[in-house]
């Protein structure tokens, strides 16, 4: 009960948000989360993302409670299309939203190779495990190239962290008229390498390196998808 007043208090105090530095960018973020925040986040795809994010329409998917959609704006991303399947983590997002007064879209759904209904496995409310299933909580999902025809965004960049969802993520980027700078986050506990290279995709490290076999991939914790 006492931390939960704490928190909101703290919330009430701080109702502008909450300025932290995140991985060296002075950032803005609800007060809710800015207190439980991490300063560095270890990622292979984060320098790059920073890199790529100034001028660029940025799909942050698997957005979580923003902490990377906060990166983009803050790099003067030019608009955030925010993709997040946990109805927990959308105010948030949308608080993010308000914070830098910006053209940014949360879409509550699962990014994924159709338009239709999936399961989410719960592990928590704003937990970053969150992850696509055969049963759980039932969710939308929505294909990223008929997000950018409804939103009118085609995508500059697209940073993917989806706990294993990976594969039909590409699969529902086919029909963009243009490719991205795409940043994917790998987790082999629920993605097959070869499942990976039958996308037709090109793989390399984030450093360009290129990527021809599932052994080579599976050795990756992040790969850049061309």
């Amino acid at each position: 009960m006492f931390r939960e007043l704490f928190r909101a208090a703290y919330r009430a105090r701080n109702p502008a948000g909450v300025e932290r530095t995140v991985a060296g960018v002075r950032v803005r973020l609800p007060a809710a989360i800015a207190r439980g925040v991490p300063s560095v986040i270890h990622s292979e795809i984060l320098a790059p993302f920073l890199e790529a994010a100034r001028g660029a329409v940025v799909y942050d998917v698997g957005a979580n409670v923003g902490v990377w959609t906060a990166l983009a704006l803050a790099r003067g991303a030019k608009a955030v299309i925010a993709i997040e399947p946990s109805i927990a983590c959308i105010p948030l997002l949308g608080e993010i939203r308000d914070l830098y007064h910006a053209p940014v879209i949360v879409v509550l759904a699962a990014a994924g190779d159709g338009e239709g209904l999936g399961h989410l496995a719960v592990n928590g409310p704003t937990d970053a495990t969150n992850h696509l299933a055969s049963d759980g909580a039932p969710i939308l999902t929505t294909r990223l190239d008929g997000l950018a025809q409804r939103t009118g965004f085609e995508p500059d960049l697209v940073k993917v962290d989806v706990e294993g969802a990976e594969v039909a993520v590409l699969r529902g980027m086919s029909r963009l008229t243009r490719w991205p700078t795409t940043l994917v986050e790998l987790h082999w506990a629920r993605v097959e390498p070869n499942a990976m290279l039958a996308t037709g995709h090109r793989f390399t490290t984030v450093a360009g390196q290129p990527l021809l076999t599932a052994e080579q991939l599976r050795m990756c914790n992040a790969v850049r998808a061309h």
